[in-house]
């Protein structure tokens, strides 16, 4: 079991279903969390630090100005997700080009903001030993699921993952990512009501025959942080959804 002294844990967007999830299974297996989210903590006493990550040109100031991230090695970058303008289209003549800068804003360049800032704080806080930045993809990566802007940016997060894996691994910090299948979230089921189209289908796409679920990601996250050689990759966590023909998006 890691020390919790000397192994802190960002997790960003630790208010939403994956992050919490995150959060909680990396506490149960003793990391010491620090949730970062520009929502409020849903635990009064969680170490947190409030912040936007759309605010890229602070972002840097935030990580390395917070006490609480004494003794950061590892970031597990959760936020993120579709804009509300872009969940469910597939047609890009639906979506304006403000909409997929928009997604691209939040899904790929919030994200590159992030790893730089995490990168810097873990280079002052640990010299040596396991350091790691695990990235959130999607199999909307993989696949074609509409949202362009949203599939896109999450591809791109595959692509600097092998961009960065040589220059952070020179400075002693892998980077990974991992590519969840559909997750069932609160937000996932206010955008596509119980009684659709959708949520079945996705279900009916997988090998597992269930959906997967926050907690999936979140022992994967684990898995990652535990696997110290595991460097410039992507693990699809998908209940073998990849693995089905799906000859049609649901929404088409």
């Amino acid at each position: 079991m890691p020390e919790t002294s000397a192994n802190t844990v960002l997790v960003t967007g630790a208010a939403g279903g994956i992050g919490s999830a995150v959060a909680q299974v990396l506490r149960r297996v003793g990391y010491r969390v620090v949730g970062l989210d520009r929502r409020e903590p849903p635990e009064p006493d969680a170490d947190w630090i409030r912040h936007d990550l759309l605010e890229t040109a602070d972002t840097e100031a935030v990580l390395g100005a917070s006490p609480l991230l004494a003794g950061l090695r590892h970031v597990v970058a959760a936020a993120g997700g579709p804009v509300d303008d872009e969940a469910g289209v597939l047609d890009p003549a639906e979506i304006p080009v403000d909409v997929f800068r928009a997604s691209v804003e939040l899904n790929l360049v919030a994200q590159y903001a992030l790893v730089r800032a995490a990168a810097a704080r873990i280079g002052t806080e640990a010299s040596e030993g396991d350091r790691s930045i695990t990235l959130i993809s999607s199999i909307n990566a993989l696949r074609g699921y509409g949202m362009p802007g949203y599939s896109a940016a999450k591809a791109g997060l595959l692509g600097l993952v092998v961009a960065l894996a040589l220059p952070l691994g020179r400075r002693g910090i892998r980077i990974n990512a991992i590519a969840p299948g559909t997750v069932l979230t609160e937000r996932f089921r206010e955008t596509y009501p119980p009684g659709g189209e959708l949520g079945p289908r996705l279900i009916e796409t997988t090998v597992s025959g269930r959906a997967t679920d926050a907690d999936d990601v979140a022992q994967a996250v684990a898995a990652v942080l535990g696997l110290q050689q595991m460097t410039g990759q992507c693990l699809v966590i998908d209940g073998g959804q990849l693995a089905v023909p799906f000859d049609h998006y649901p929404l088409a």
